[in-house]
C-alpha cells in the first residue's frame, strides 16, 4: 500500500468523523493491499460510521448497500434529456447480496 495512502486510511480509522470520504483508495494497489482496505472500510462500517466510497473496482462496489453510477455521455444539441429521459446519466441501485 502506498504511503499516502496508509496515512490517510490510518487517520480515518484513528479519527472520529461520522463521515469518511475514500476517493479510490484501492487504486495502484495489489490484492493483499486491496484486502486490507476493504477490511479497514468494514471497520469504519461496524463503527456505525459512514463511509463514501468513490470506485471502479468491484471488490468496493460489492461491499456497499448504495451505489450511484456516473455515466459519461453526450449530451443532446437541444439541452434536452438523454434518449432514456436521464438528462445527468446518473443511476442509482443497490448492489447484489448488499446488506440493508
Amino acid at each position: 500500500m502506498g504511503q499516502r495512502q496508509r496515512l490517510a486510511l490510518t487517520a480515518a480509522l484513528l479519527g472520529d468523523q461520522q463521515l469518511v470520504v475514500l476517493d479510490e483508495p484501492t487504486a495502484h494497489l495489489d490484492a493483499a493491499s486491496e484486502q486490507h482496505v476493504l477490511d479497514a472500510v468494514g471497520a469504519l462500517r461496524a463503527d456505525g460510521r459512514t463511509v463514501l466510497v468513490i470506485a471502479h473496482r468491484p471488490s468496493l462496489v460489492a461491499a456497499a448497500d448504495d451505489v450511484v453510477a456516473v455515466v459519461s455521455r453526450p449530451v443532446p444539441d437541444d439541452g434536452g434529456t438523454a434518449p432514456d429521459g436521464d438528462a445527468a446519466g446518473v443511476g442509482t441501485s443497490a448492489p447484489s447480496g448488499a446488506a440493508r
